[in-house]
């Protein structure tokens, strides 16, 4: 397995310029400019705004998701309330991906990312990005279905429209907080910490959120709105709208401030749910899933041993 850093290093002394197939553009006399990538035995085609974008993303470090992982955590005194916390059946498919993350591909879609809105049309394209070359327009509809998280239809139902994406209020996450952290610590936006939660499946959450989806490669303690409406979502089964979430997360990752890559398995899943399955075993640079063993609670035996990844 390469190290991005490597990679990155590779790619660039390889990249050389070209120029796109001709379409149906270029019989209007608008024929775009490419440049040619080599990674691994495929090429990526990409303008030269989405190549020093792609130049960026090489040196961004890849957070390598984490995913619950309930035989591990028998022996620890949490399991049977991670469980509870999980059964929503959304929270549970996101929690179980295990998907590796294809670098070049994942460069690819970032550097060609462009999202709309924070919410927006749920049913208009306002999803663009490419893959092995190949432009796509979806909706975040299309979004949640592609992923996994719906059935094509669903959108349509009654329920899928009282379906939450963030709290909707400034009361409900002063009083969760108030319900799960230790007296005396008031909610005062992310200036909280992890420690002050009293429940250690909260906690363990808590540290796949922030290692995962929220893109935080290094242990930072800091509880964010977001990741506190996580785990509210999680603790009280209000059911949530995976399609805005996850949009919202490509939004944060094509952010310039934005300086890791953390949606790595979210690009392969999409790679599969859109046919490139076949073409993916092309790149032999990946970055494979690993499981979350926390540190943050007692064990029931002392007789077995784990690694923390």
């Amino acid at each position: 397995m390469s190290s991005p850093t490597s990679f990155a290093q590779q790619v660039a002394q390889r990249i050389h310029k070209g120029k796109a197939p001709e379409d149906e553009s270029s019989r209007k006399n608008t024929r775009t400019e490419y440049i040619e990538v080599p990674t691994g035995n495929q090429i990526l085609l990409m303008t030269p705004a989405m190549l020093s974008r792609y130049k960026q993303l090489l040196n961004f470090p890849i957070v390598q998701w984490k995913y619950v992982d309930l035989t591990v955590l028998e022996e620890f005194e949490c399991k049977y309330g991670l469980e509870r916390l999980i059964q929503e059946p959304y929270w549970n498919h996101l929690l179980s991906l295990r998907q590796d993350t294809f670098i070049p591909l994942v460069h690819e879609f970032i550097a060609s990312l462009h999202v709309e809105g924070v919410t927006g049309d749920l049913y208009s394209p306002t999803i663009k990005f490419r893959l092995f070359n190949q432009d796509h327009h979806i909706s975040a509809n299309n979004l949640g279905v592609l992923l996994g998280f719906y059935e094509e239809g669903d959108q349509s139902k009654h329920w899928y429209r009282r379906l939450k994406h963030d709290f909707g209020d400034r009361d409900t996450p002063r009083k969760y907080w108030a319900m799960i952290a230790k007296p005396g610590i008031d909610w005062v936006g992310s200036r909280v910490r992890v420690f002050h939660i009293v429940r250690e499946d909260l906690r363990v959450l808590w540290k796949v959120i922030a290692h995962s989806w929220e893109g935080r490669p290094e242990a930072y303690d800091r509880v964010s709105k977001t990741e506190l409406f996580m785990l509210w979502s999680m603790d009280t089964g209000s059911s949530v709208n995976m399609s805005l979430i996850c949009k919202n997360w490509l939004i944060a990752q094509q952010q310039e401030s934005t300086r890791a890559i953390f949606i790595g398995p979210l690009v392969t899943r999409l790679c599969v749910a859109l046919g490139h399955q076949m073409k993916m075993h092309w790149f032999e640079h990946r970055l494979q899933g690993a499981h979350i063993v926390p540190l943050l609670g007692r064990r029931k035996a002392k007789s077995k041993t784990s690694s923390v990844n």
